[in-house]
């Protein structure tokens, strides 16, 4: 018998461990219902989270329908434990006190001494502190990628990011670490497979605010999942400069059923919803945004996905590869890229008012990649009347050799159905808002294998402008309802 019990004790032991560590931490057993103030409320949040964290445990909010806090002056940002659960909690945040983030899952990167042939090579199956375990690498070039934006006072620095599992890389760099002015430094953290996820919240900035509250910082992570979580930011605010959700370095990212109400912009200063840098693999499902300004502003991008979403504008300021949208719909401003490579393609997409393409020319990095449109439908009001604006391209240099050349993508329109008004008389399939007429590398290949305008009277060009001259680009057009004649599309 005693035998018996010495065996059993143990398995009593671990079970009752997993148990405990299974036990959400409630802000209720903090003290919540006795505090009186907002900044009160706000330290009872910062006691719970800093518990859980601790103990390893996750947080729950049941049984909190709605709470007010204010931001204390000289406040950290509240640590979210692997899992926080908001419960359904309607939260209103006021702040006077610091502009910020309110909840934050972040680590710290070790720099790591990587010779460049290394990362040139992109295998790590040899290095110490990387060839065992999961780790997050990630590699910025100390080289500019672009050293001077044109009009404003900074330019852009390439990052990528992998995921490693016993030094073995999970996916590429956007582009190769090859060339002779690349200069990268290396750093990592350990990660984990387990998912982080955060759901289940309503979140109000209120409109006396002084200071901008970001909702959420995820940085050095993988695996996170957002979901049912709605930020809703007053109409009448005059702040700018927002970052709602910022993420930073992470892979493997998902947001469900999320809805951005505003943010802190203006139609004339930026200000986003979706703030990202450097991060593989993110996907947003049912994603529901509206802003005076773009919803996303992203740079260093490697695969990203859309479905089934409502928003205003998906972009890639600089340096990216492989975005895929599905479903969704886009409305009254365009989607913003330079630098990028790969497979841009919209499947089932609705383009209302609405530029599907943008080339952001003040990066001057016009890279060649491909544009695929799937059955999609736009609906133009006369005043943008084209599907790509390929913004002012110029005899400008770029430093980079790989940014030397100057390319146009390939374009399949394989189901396009344009809808315009009664008194529109010309489309464009390329706009140009300047064109100096500079040798461009590679053949414009056009495929438009079925393309419908409403009304038909509407006449299609290539471009509003003359292209670069013959020898240093060829336009090729294959389409069964369409053929080419000059510059323009004519129905057969």
């Amino acid at each position: 018998m005693k035998r018996f019990w010495r065996l059993l004790l143990p398995a009593i032991s671990l079970l009752s461990a997993v148990f405990v560590q299974a036990q959400p931490v409630s802000p209720l057993d903090f003290g919540l219902e006795n505090a009186r103030t907002g900044t009160e409320r706000y330290a009872v949040l910062m006691r719970a989270h800093r518990s859980a964290l601790v103990q390893g445990r996750p947080v729950s909010y049941a049984g909190i329908d709605s709470l007010e806090i204010e931001v204390p002056v000289g406040s950290e940002p509240i640590p979210l434990p692997e899992v926080t659960d908001f419960a359904g909690l309607v939260l209103t945040v006021h702040n006077t006190a610091r502009s910020g983030f309110l909840f934050q899952m972040s680590q710290e990167l070790r720099a790591l001494e990587l010779d460049r042939d290394v990362i040139a090579g992109w295998d790590f199956k040899k290095v110490p502190g990387l060839n065992e375990g999961m780790k997050l690498l990630v590699v910025e070039d100390r080289t500019p990628w672009v050293k001077q934006r044109r009009g404003y006072s900074y330019g852009a620095t390439r990052r990528d990011i992998t995921l490693l599992r016993n030094g073995v890389a999970r996916n590429k760099p956007i582009q190769p670490y090859t060339s002779e002015v690349s200069d990268p430094k290396a750093s990592f953290c350990i990660v984990t497979l387990t998912r982080k996820e955060v759901r289940n919240l309503t979140l109000l900035r209120t409109e006396g605010s002084t200071r901008k509250t970001y909702a959420f910082l995820f940085q050095n992570q993988n695996n996170i999942l957002v979901e049912n979580v709605r930020v809703v930011t007053p109409a009448s605010t005059t702040m700018t400069a927002d970052q709602i959700f910022a993420v930073r370095n992470c892979t493997n990212v998902l947001f469900t059923d999320v809805t951005i109400d505003g943010t802190y912009s203006r139609s004339d200063n930026y200000g986003y919803g979706i703030a990202m840098d450097n991060v593989w693999k993110s996907r947003f499902v049912r994603l529901k945004a509206e802003a005076a300004w773009g919803i996303f502003g992203n740079n260093n991008i490697n695969g990203a996905q859309v479905e089934d979403s409502d928003i205003n504008r998906l972009d890639v300021h600089c340096y990216g590869r492989d975005i895929y949208c599905v479903n969704t719909t886009f409305r009254h401003l365009y989607n913003q890229f330079a630098s990028f490579y790969g497979f841009l393609t919209f499947e089932k997409c609705q383009f209302i008012d609405f530029v599907p393409v943008l080339f952001e020319g003040s990066y001057n990095a016009f890279t060649f990649f491909e544009i695929i449109i799937k059955d999609c439908t736009m609906k133009i009001d006369g005043q943008r009347p084209w599907f790509i604006n390929a913004g002012r391209m110029t005899y400008e240099p770029n430093e980079r050799p790989e940014l030397a050349g100057k390319y146009l993508p390939s374009v399949l329109l394989d189901g396009l159905e344009v809808e315009a008004p009664k008194h529109l008389t010309l489309w464009f399939l390329l706009h140009f808002n300047g064109l100096d007429r500079p040798t461009v590398e590679n053949t414009w290949n056009v495929d438009v294998r079925n393309l419908t305008i409403h009304p038909a009277s509407v006449k299609v060009r290539l471009s509003n402008l003359p292209l670069p001259e013959a020898e240093s680009l060829k336009v090729f057009v294959r389409s069964w309802n369409w053929k080419l004649k000059q510059n323009e599309l004519i129905a057969r």
